[in-house]
């Protein structure tokens, strides 16, 4: 069943797509190993 809230925007709607859009492509990227180690952003982020 899909709950129908009332008070949903237009823009909530276009928020719930691109959030999902850009989660979807995130997951594909990881999967094809296009990613960085938690280690290695650390390791950026601190030579800065």
């Amino acid at each position: 069943m899909i709950k129908i809230i009332s008070k949903v925007t237009w823009d909530d709607v276009m928020y719930e797509i691109h959030a999902r859009q850009k989660i979807e492509e995130g997951l594909k990227a990881a999967d094809e190993g296009q990613f960085i180690t938690h280690e290695e952003v650390k390791k950026r982020f601190s030579s800065e």
